[in-house]
């Protein structure tokens, strides 16, 4: 479906919607984890890839990703694979996909979600919209995580250039404060000290070991 396009210089909108029908097939017959991952990274890094193709691939993988991730009926499975195909990816394109995956219903998802927004902090941090967008993203999903390890990534982001980390004191102020996070408050309170829970053996089950790409 979309091998006749990968060298194109232009994608235009008709392309687009060919990569996005296409990523949307590949959420529709999948079945396991690893193949799925393995066809996105097939298509990602073809050499016959023009860079322009490369883009939209992440773009429309993140925009069916995040759509994806707030729909009730999606597998936790599938949400999983998405956020390591994003993560996989390692592009700023794949920004809303991360942002809505922090939602997701499945734990994985979210912390995979997590560790890609960590990877895009630098860019994050140099514009005041996206930067807000975050912040915000953050805010909402840290008030409902139960989760230490997904919220030991959270606070990575203390570890964020001075900008991001200032936006997000109030944030973990309000973590600290909130009742159902009483288990995590020593985490919370110790994380500049600390390195987050993301050696915990839980977080190396979720880690795969294919290297993190260079962003481009």
């Amino acid at each position: 479906m979309i091998d006749g396009i990968r060298g194109r210089s232009d994608i235009g909108l008709s392309d687009q919607r060919r990569i996005a029908a296409w990523v949307d097939g590949e959420i529709e017959k999948f079945t396991e984890f690893l193949p799925f991952r393995k066809r996105f990274d097939q298509q990602f890094n073809d050499a016959k890839n023009s860079e322009q193709f490369r883009v939209q691939l992440a773009t429309q993988t993140a925009q069916v990703a995040a759509q994806q991730f707030v729909n009730p009926d999606l597998s936790g499975d599938v949400a999983h694979a998405l956020a390591q195909v994003l993560t996989d990816m390692n592009r700023r394109e794949t920004f809303p996909g991360f942002i809505a995956g922090l939602k997701s219903s499945d734990v994985r998802a979210r912390y995979f979600c997590a560790k890609g927004l960590i990877a895009l902090q630098d860019w994050i941090a140099g514009d005041k919209a996206r930067l807000d967008q975050t912040v915000q993203a953050l805010r909402e999903a840290g008030l409902g995580e139960t989760d230490p390890v997904v919220l030991g990534r959270f606070m990575r982001l203390w570890r964020s250039p001075a900008k991001l980390r200032t936006s997000l004191t109030s944030t973990w102020r309000s973590l600290t404060n909130a009742s159902r996070h009483a288990a995590a408050r020593p985490l919370l309170r110790t994380v500049r000290k600390t390195t987050p829970m993301s050696s915990s053996v839980r977080a190396e089950c979720w880690e795969s070991s294919t290297p993190t790409r260079k962003r481009d």
